[in-house]
This record gives C-alpha cells, sequence and structure tokens, in this order.
C-alpha cells in the first residue's frame, strides 16, 4: 500500500508541527511544588501497592492455575507397589520401581 507511506509522513509531519507549536507557545515551567508529593508517594502510595501485591501473589499461589491436577471425585486405587518390567526412554531396562501412591490424579478444569 504505497499511498500509505505518504499518510503516514503528512501524520508524523503534522504531530510535529503540533508538538513544536506545543513546546513554544501553550506549554509553560510546572510550579514548584516541593517534596510533598514524592513524601506522599513513599508513605501511601507504595505501601497499599506492595499490601496489593501481597494478597493478589497469594490468591495467585492459591489456585495456580497452570497445572490442572485434582483429586478425582471416585478416586481408584490399586496402583501402588513394585513394578519390575520396566524401560527407560532408551529401552534400557531398569530396576525395579516402588510407587507409593495409591489413588490416580485426574485433569480438570480451573477457570476461575
Amino acid at each position: 500500500f504505497p499511498p500509505g507511506f505518504f499518510l503516514g509522513f503528512l501524520i508524523l509531519t503534522f504531530q510535529y508541527m503540533v508538538d513544536k507549536f506545543s513546546l513554544v507557545r501553550i506549554w509553560s515551567w510546572t510550579p514548584l511544588i516541593g517534596s510533598e508529593l514524592a513524601v506522599f508517594s513513599r508513605r501511601f502510595f507504595f505501601n497499599a501497592a506492595a499490601l496489593a501485591f501481597c494478597i493478589v501473589s497469594s490468591y495467585v499461589f492459591a489456585q495456580f492455575p497452570y497445572d490442572n491436577l485434582c483429586d478425582p471425585n471416585d478416586p481408584q486405587s490399586g496402583y501402588s507397589g513394585v513394578y519390575t518390567n520396566v524401560l527407560n526412554g532408551e529401552d534400557i531396562p531398569l530396576q525395579s520401581i516402588t510407587v507409593e501412591q495409591d489413588t490416580n490424579s485426574v485433569f480438570c478444569e480451573q477457570s476461575w
């Protein structure tokens, strides 16, 4: 879309002229307000932001929506025991593996 380059040029030129006019004619020095704003921000805003961060982080940590692993409603047992016929990823036999978990876990939808 070649006319888009010309349109972009016109828009950026207009923006440059408006900013230059604003800097030279409209905007002025800000009034000196001292350090009251910084002190207020440091005392109240940052403490409130840190408290809000801790609360939100605790909720995210408690719900942890990225594992999608739940205990089933009707747990089945029978997984514990010693498994002897186990191969690794390269089809090399391993020694026996002892499984102590007696229930399974299921995929669950955790869209809060």
